[in-house]
């Protein structure tokens, strides 16, 4: 938040992100707090975006800001739309806690597990997750990524398909 502020007071016409979309004019910068550097989605928790928490891993993507860790309970998550997970541009990483056994993205037979596209090589790092059941009428029933490379570590992704390429 400092780069808005002279002393204690922001600039004029600067509005200040309170690190999840809310924004406030001239706001006094010692007010502010830093943003967190974690954020946690848990399926079986409370959705709380102004303290951290989240129950989807979207919300939390959607949250995110450059460099963030999002830190996901065991469980398993689903989504609506074309993908239960999709990759801001920006670099983030998301760590399934427990590991991939316990930590699933579900795309239901009716969904994408994870889409990036144009994410770049951001350094984002997708961490002990499993992504099963994702479907795609196209490509990339598990995962698509279209001009973004993400690196996977101790991730599973298993019985996904896909009417044309890649079911993963």
């Amino acid at each position: 938040y400092g780069a808005c502020c002279t002393g204690d007071t922001c600039t004029d016409n600067v509005y200040v992100d309170d690190c999840i979309g809310f924004f406030y004019p001239q706001q006094l910068c010692s007010a502010i707090e830093p943003c967190p550097l974690k954020l946690v989605v848990d399926d079986d928790g409370v959705d709380d975006p102004h303290n951290g928490q989240f129950t989807s891993i979207q919300g939390a993507l959607d949250a995110s800001y450059e460099g963030m860790t999002i830190s996901v309970m065991p469980g398993t998550y689903t989504g609506d739309g074309d993908s239960v997970i999709t990759l801001p541009a920006h670099g983030i990483t998301i760590d399934g806690i427990d590991g991939a056994a316990t930590t699933i993205i579900d795309g239901q037979g009716v969904r994408r597990g994870l889409t990036g596209d144009g994410c770049g090589d951001n350094g984002t790092m997708i961490r002990g997750l499993t992504i099963t059941n994702g479907y795609s009428a196209s490509q990339g029933g598990g995962v698509r990524l279209d001009g973004c490379s993400p690196t996977f570590e101790d991730c599973s992704i298993t019985s996904n398909q896909s009417v044309r390429d890649g079911g993963g």
